[in-house]
């Protein structure tokens, strides 16, 4: 029931994408690997033979009910903040008015391409989520045509934290040290936010 030819077409891609990355990343293979490597995205990259943001994807699809990994959500963002890509297993609420959180540490990742960063955060009803983010910008092929800058955020609740090679050093029990994220200005709660830029909706600027 797709509303037209267009959305046709966009549902045809995301299905050959997804049919590609079962092909080279299959089901059970993919999350025994996982597993026996505490969500390594780099080890499971090497295993795999595809891209961080390949494998940070298919992370996020496996709630097979027989056989479930971690529940993820998957974010794929340019420098402005634009939403180019998302996929979520978790309760976590993405921004559908103006751009995500500026605390999200899916925007500090491009201060430091090429680097993993893993932050605690918490969302306004309180569910903590470990996050991780980094860039995948590839070359343009040559000086003139400029790189794409992208990054990737991937994340789960903290309950999950412990079974991923990212809690290493990490204090999960300190809820205190997480940082307080929204699901973007203008859908978000927290009126006492330094950092906000807009007003929620249906409340006034004070």
């Amino acid at each position: 029931k797709l509303s037209n030819d267009e959305a046709g077409a966009l549902t045809r891609v995301a299905l050959a994408n997804y049919f590609a990355g079962a092909l080279v990343m299959p089901y059970e293979q993919f999350l025994d690997s996982a597993r026996t490597f505490r969500y390594d995205i780099e080890r499971l990259q090497g295993r795999f033979g595809t891209s961080f943001e390949q494998v940070c994807h298919r992370l996020s699809t496996l709630q097979r009910r027989t056989s479930p990994g971690i529940p993820f959500y998957f974010l794929k963002i340019d420098v402005a903040g634009n939403v180019l890509k998302r996929s979520s297993a978790t309760r976590f609420q993405f921004a559908r008015f103006g751009g995500p959180c500026p605390l999200w540490n899916v925007h500090q990742a491009f201060a430091q391409p090429g680097q993993t960063l893993v932050q605690l955060a918490a969302t306004p009803e309180g569910t903590i989520y470990l996050c991780i983010a980094r860039t995948v910008s590839l070359s343009a092929g040559s000086y003139l045509s400029r790189p794409r800058a992208v990054a990737v955020g991937l994340g789960c609740e903290v309950g999950y934290a412990a079974q991923t090679v990212y809690s290493k050093g990490i204090d999960l029990n300190d809820t205190e040290a997480a940082e307080l994220i929204g699901p973007g200005c203008r859908a978000c709660e927290r009126t006492d936010c330094r950092h906000r830029a807009l007003p929620p909706i249906g409340k006034t600027l004070d």
